[in-house]
């Protein structure tokens, strides 16, 4: 069971009880049994139990960014509600999380690890799209501190996939499966394929399909064709109307194709890209989110050591211009860079496994179809010998 990101909150706004107004009720820290010692009171006047070096504004600084990261973690979660400084945790989330799909656990308070999703990231193609990322460095290398950078892996959501490299995927299926209609219907009016190459296929079809001629069945190929093209000139307008007119077009004339799609990139069928149903751990719901497994990202160990306590805009922006580093994270005045999730075992080592399998396919020629004809034809002949 995870610890609560708001216990350590709640411990270190206790340090200094004149700064806190309203007394938090403990009794339902001690239902946590040897975790209540944390919540034990302190007086409201007179020396606090434990002493630290730390100068006063360095702590008030802490506390205010530990306050400000839970307020922000639970607005990504989902909840509306603010967080002030005396806020008591629900200790109700707490409580085992269901063994389904995708093992979500709760993220911990400045700490930032394998499989940990924090937000604020940016992604090729999905500019103005919320774009998390996941941390796919060995957790023994965070743990030991040995990494220089931490590597991640965008994730985005599955309506924003859908209208992009989802909207590739369906744009290949497509003119793929007009170009094999195409050749069906020349095929069996015995035309040639060749003749597209010198005549353009309007032609083709007022010489070779005119309208209203010819028997039935000429007459029914005709029409079939004709629509034909009229159903494929509409989706060449649309794919080159931009990516809302396309997907709206396949919204509408090829639903079961996104169907299709979805249900194969949750059976983890489309390279290089790897679906999670949900990473709101609050309200559950299914929105589907799509790991881009070829778009490995970095970002330098101090930025990421600072992520797991929450990034504003103005530390981010004199991080990166001490390091020299491009900014890779998208993070505006108003918000905070931090984890909001962690994927649990086994879902995120199946993830890196998919991402090794990705990058460690090995290809080989195929076998000579004439050297196993032979290799079959000497074992079924041996076969036939050892019979007589």
């Amino acid at each position: 069971m995870r610890a609560n990101p708001c216990q350590n909150i709640e411990a270190d706004v206790r340090y200094d009880r004149a700064e806190v107004p309203d007394t938090p009720n403990i009794e339902d820290g001690r239902k946590l049994g040897k975790r209540a010692s944390t919540f034990s009171p302190q007086p409201r006047s007179g020396t606090p139990q434990h002493v630290s070096n730390t100068p006063k504004k360095v702590r008030q600084r802490t506390r205010e960014m530990k306050v400000r990261w839970y307020a922000k973690w639970r607005q990504l979660a989902g909840e509306s509600h603010c967080c002030s400084k005396a806020m008591i945790p629900n200790y109700k989330w707490l409580e085992s999380v269901p063994k389904n799909r995708p093992n979500l656990v709760h993220p911990r308070y400045g700490m930032i690890t394998q499989g940990s999703v924090f937000s604020c990231v940016k992604a090729a193609r999905y500019e103005d799209c919320d774009v998390h990322g996941l941390t796919i460095t060995a957790r023994c290398d965070v743990a030991q501190q040995k990494y220089p950078v931490l590597n991640y892996i965008p994730l985005v959501k599955l309506t924003d996939w859908m209208r992009r490299d989802g909207l590739d995927i369906l744009l290949e299926i497509e003119q793929r499966n007009l170009a094999g209609k195409l050749k069906g219907m020349l095929k069996q009016a015995n035309i040639s394929e060749a003749l597209l190459t010198s005549v353009s296929l309007t032609d083709i079809a007022a010489t070779h399909f005119p309208l209203g001629e010819g028997n039935k069945n000429q007459r029914a190929a005709s029409q079939k064709l004709h629509d034909f093209l009229v159903e494929r000139d509409e989706f060449f307008a649309a794919a080159n109307g931009g990516m809302e007119r396309a997907f709206l077009w396949f919204s509408l004339n090829r639903p079961k194709e996104i169907e299709n799609l979805v249900r194969r990139l949750s059976r983890h069928d489309v390279m290089g890209h790897y679906l999670l149903e949900t990473i709101d751990f609050e309200s559950g719901r299914a929105e589907g989110y799509v790991c881009l497994l070829r778009e490995v990202s970095t970002l330098p160990r101090l930025l990421a050591e600072k992520l797991g306590e929450g990034l504003d805009h103005s530390t981010y922006t004199a991080l990166c211009k001490d390091l020299e580093f491009d900014a890779d994270l998208v993070i505006r005045r108003d918000d905070l860079a931090m984890p909001i999730v962690e994927i649990g075992s086994p879902t995120i080592e199946h993830i890196l496994q998919s991402f090794s399998n990705l990058f460690g396919r090995i290809g080989i020629a195929d076998p000579v179809e004439s050297v196993i004809d032979g290799m079959v034809q000497h074992c079924v002949s041996h076969t036939m010998g050892s019979e007589k």
